[in-house]
């Protein structure tokens, strides 16, 4: 009969949770809670279409 196996951090890499991987107080991650993402998506949306290549 096998043993268990033994708990491994590695194998509990992609359980991780993103904001625990990431550098709350980098500024980039700031900076990305100050752009507005709504307008810059309204301002790009006509340049890609909903239905891919044309």
């Amino acid at each position: 009969m096998l043993g268990k196996i033994k708990p491994d951090s590695q194998q509990n890499l992609f359980k991780t949770r993103l904001t625990d991987l990431i550098n709350l107080g980098h500024p980039l991650v700031k900076l990305a809670d100050e752009v507005s993402w709504d307008k810059m998506e309204l301002e790009f949306q006509n340049l890609y279409s909903e239905q891919g290549r044309l």
